[in-house]
């Protein structure tokens, strides 16, 4: 795992965490309780990615996949945001009623 890791140019903890978790679908604080069934499949994740022939390689995959995640994620954000601002202007609303 770690080489594939080191071939997509992934050296930072955060940032495998952060893939790890996009991997395997679910949030990592910490990659102390992955169990090797997990391991496999952030291997085969990975090797996927490198096999889909991307034009960058693995490297250029991996950032692919990050990125829309992270665009993905502050899009949620945003709209997370609005709604509470939303929510709070229509409470002021009905105050001043």
């Amino acid at each position: 795992m770690h080489a594939l890791f080191r071939e997509a140019e992934v050296t930072d903890r955060k940032d495998r965490l952060y893939l790890t978790g996009l991997l395997l679908n679910r949030q990592l604080d910490t990659s102390k309780g992955l169990t090797a069934a997990d391991a496999d499949a952030v291997i085969d994740a990975l090797q996927a990615l490198k096999d889909r022939g991307d034009d960058e390689g693995l490297v250029g995959a991996v950032n692919n996949l990050m990125n829309e995640a992270y665009v993905r994620e502050s899009e949620a954000r945003d709209a997370d945001a609005a709604t509470e601002d939303q929510a709070v202007a229509d409470e002021a609303a009905a105050e001043q009623k």
